[in-house]
């Protein structure tokens, strides 16, 4: 039975490690230019709060693939090793969570987070984009006053 329980055991510890080595390749790929988002974050993006956000979204999204992807794996482990597994995991994970971002979060939080980082990166999308159109309008604006200013000259003289 002791034998039984410590192959369980074992098999969760590498099952975790797996997933966490997985992760960890994906990361470096990511970093060489596979991800658009980590790409943007490190590379294109000067405004330090948004370059802020863009790596915040990009770590939670990391965390949540991760996690989604470990569970999905679990489910086809049998029944007697799921169990253990992904108490392990979830043990390992919630620690490793909480060395990453400082505090212990559940799924949920780490959801609603996400969610409030993509809210604040389209927000700012949307401001950029009205900001182009208003210097835009400006620009246009300030043509048309030039050549209006110009026509008046010519008929002074």
């Amino acid at each position: 039975m002791m034998m039984g329980k410590k192959r369980v055991t074992d098999e969760a510890f590498l099952f975790s490690y797996q997933s966490f080595k997985d992760e960890r390749r994906r990361l470096v790929a990511d970093s060489l230019g596979e991800s658009a988002d980590l790409y943007m974050a490190l590379y294109e993006n000067k405004n330090e709060p948004l370059r802020n956000i863009e790596f915040e979204r990009y770590e939670l999204m990391t965390l949540k693939r991760q996690w989604e992807k470990t569970a999905m794996q679990a489910k086809s482990l049998p029944e007697d090793a799921y169990y253990g597994t992904m108490r392990l995991f979830a043990k390992v994970y919630r620690a490793y969570v909480a060395m990453i971002r400082g505090t212990m979060l559940d799924m949920d939080l780490l959801d609603a987070q996400l969610d409030g980082v993509e809210m604040l990166r389209d927000t700012n999308k949307h401001w950029e984009e009205n900001l182009a159109k208003v210097r835009k309008e400006f620009l246009k604006q300030e043509k048309i006053l030039s050549d209006e200013m110009d026509d008046m000259r010519r008929v002074e003289f």
